[in-house]
């Protein structure tokens, strides 16, 4: 699991799960609040979690007969893959802190 790069406390699992199902949005520290934004790798990541899913669960389309239910199983199915393989995918996922800058007004005069 990786760190904060502000604080070096550890980031919350479940917060890294959410913000990686939620499209790589930044999460904040829940110690230091500085935000952390997802490194370039975690794309690749979220499309080898992505892979690995369809691999396991396309046999299931290929059962010879094909009707509602077995859609059914197979979406249900995928689903719970895709949960379970990014439950895993997490520890592996980093972090780049954020760099905002900030301008102030400076009165001159």
């Amino acid at each position: 699991m990786d760190t904060c790069k502000k604080c070096k406390n550890e980031l919350d699992f479940w917060q890294v799960l959410k913000s990686f199902w939620l499209n790589y949005r930044s999460i904040k520290c829940f110690f230091c609040g500085a935000l952390q934004q997802h490194a370039d790798r975690n794309k690749l990541f979220g499309a080898f979690v992505i892979f690995l899913t369809l691999i396991f669960t396309a046999r299931l389309l290929f059962t010879g007969e094909f009707n509602a239910m077995i859609l059914l199983g197979y979406v249900l199915v995928t689903a719970f893959t895709a949960i379970i393989f990014s439950l895993g995918a997490v520890p592996f996922l980093r972090f780049n802190i954020l760099q905002t800058q900030r301008f102030e007004n400076k009165n001159k005069g």
